[in-house]
C-alpha cells in the first residue's frame, strides 16, 4: 500500500511540475519575442522588455512647409521641435498604457539604440523579471514538496492530506498560469499599438506646434526650448501666451544672449584656465544655487526630506535637458532631417 501510495504523490509532483514548465516555457518565449533585455548593457540591473518603434518612413507633412509658418525656415529649430513632439508622444503612450490599459508591471521606460529605436519598458519589482518568475515556479513546488515531507514518514503516507495540499497548490498553478496569459497578451497589445502610435504621432505633429507657439506666434521658439516641459505638463490641451507669465524665462533668454559675448570675452585673457568652459561651469553653478535657494525661500514649511527631493527633482531637470541637447546635436550630425527614430529621453528611475 505504501508503495501505491508513493506512487501516487509522485505523479501528483510530476503533473504540478509539468504545468509550471509549461508556464516557465511560456513566458521565456515571450522574454525573446519581446527583446528583454536587449540593450541591457546600457540599462544596468533593471528587467525590461524593448520595443522596436523607429519611425522607418517619411513625415507625412511637408518640413520646408512647416519651417516657413512657424521657424521662419530654420530647418535646424523644425528637427529639433519635431524630436521634442516624438518625447512628448512617447510619454503619452507609455501613460495610456499605465493608465487606459491598466497594465500594473511597467515601472518606468525610457529609449536606446542609435537615435531612440527602441522603446524600454523596464517591469516592476515582483512581476515578470526572469527572477520573479523563478521565485513564483519554486515557491509553488517547495509548498507541495514540504506538505509532501510533512504528511510522510518511513511508515505511513498521509494521503488524503497530500491530495488537498496538491490541489491547493494546482489552485496556485491556475492563478500563476492565468496571469501569465494576461501578461503575454498585454505585451502583443503593446506591439500591435505601436505602428497606429507612430503613424498618430506624425499625424499630430503641426498640431502640437498649434499649442505650444500658438498662431500668434507670440512664443518665441529659443523660450519654448527652455520651457517646452514645464508648458507641456501644466497646460497641455491650451495656447499659453507669455505676455504676462515667465518674466524671468524673458530675463533669462536676454541673460544668455549676453553670456556669449561674455564667455568670449572671459577666454581670451590672460589666464589660462578662462576658458569657455570654466566660465559656464561658473555660470550653471551660480544657477544652481539660486534655483535652490528659490524653492527654499518658497517653500518655508519644506522638512528636510521633501528639500533633498526637491533638489533631486531640479537636478534630474538639468541633466534630462544636457542628455537632449547631446542626443540631438549627435542625430543631427549623422543623420539627414525626418529620417529618425524617436526622441532619446534616458530617464531613470
Amino acid at each position: 500500500m505504501a508503495n501505491k501510495d508513493l506512487d501516487k504523490v509522485n505523479k501528483m509532483k510530476y503533473e504540478l511540475t509539468r504545468a509550471l514548465d509549461t508556464i516557465s516555457g511560456d513566458l521565456e518565449t515571450a522574454r525573446n519575442q519581446f527583446d528583454y533585455n536587449r540593450h541591457g548593457r546600457e540599462y544596468g540591473k533593471d528587467a525590461a522588455y524593448e520595443f522596436d518603434v523607429k519611425m522607418n518612413t517619411g513625415p507625412h507633412f511637408d518640413p520646408e512647409d512647416l519651417a516657413n509658418k512657424y521657424f521662419a525656415g530654420n530647418m535646424e529649430d523644425m528637427d529639433f521641435e519635431y524630436m521634442e513632439h516624438l518625447g512628448r508622444e512617447v510619454e503619452h503612450f507609455v501613460e495610456m498604457l499605465q493608465n487606459d490599459q491598466k497594465i500594473d508591471w511597467i515601472k518606468d521606460y525610457f529609449q536606446v539604440g542609435r537615435s531612440g529605436g527602441w522603446l524600454v519598458l523596464t517591469l516592476n519589482d515582483y512581476t515578470w523579471s526572469e527572477g520573479d518568475v523563478e521565485d513564483r515556479y519554486n515557491e509553488i513546488e517547495s509548498k507541495f514538496h514540504d506538505e509532501v515531507e510533512d504528511y510522510s514518514d518511513e511508515d505511513d503516507i498521509d494521503l488524503s492530506s497530500i491530495r488537498k495540499a496538491f490541489k491547493n497548490c494546482m489552485k496556485e498553478v491556475k492563478k500563476f498560469n492565468d496571469d501569465a496569459e494576461k501578461h503575454i497578451s498585454q505585451l502583443q497589445e503593446i506591439k500591435k499599438m505601436i505602428p497606429t502610435a507612430k503613424e498618430q504621432a506624425d499625424h499630430n505633429f503641426e498640431a502640437d506646434l498649434e499649442r505650444n507657439i500658438g498662431e500668434s506666434k507670440k512664443l518665441s521658439f529659443n523660450k519654448m526650448k527652455t520651457f517646452e516641459s514645464f508648458v507641456s505638463e501644466n497646460s497641455p490641451e491650451e495656447v499659453v501666451s507669455t505676455d504676462d507669465k515667465y518674466k524671468v524665462a524673458d530675463k533669462l533668454n536676454e541673460c544668455y544672449k549676453e553670456a556669449v559675448g561674455e564667455a568670449k570675452e572671459w577666454s581670451e585673457d590672460v589666464h589660462d584656465d578662462h576658458t569657455v568652459e570654466s566660465y559656464m561651469n561658473e555660470n550653471a553653478a551660480l544657477v544652481a544655487s539660486l534655483a535652490a535657494d528659490t524653492l527654499k525661500e518658497c517653500n518655508e514649511d519644506y522638512t528636510n526630506e521633501q528639500y533633498e527631493n526637491a533638489l533631486n527633482n531640479l537636478k534630474e531637470a538639468y541633466i534630462k535637458k544636457i542628455d537632449e541637447k547631446i542626443e540631438m546635436e549627435l542625430e543631427l550630425s549623422d543623420e539627414l532631417p525626418y529620417n529618425m527614430e524617436a526622441s532619446v529621453e534616458l530617464k531613470r528611475s
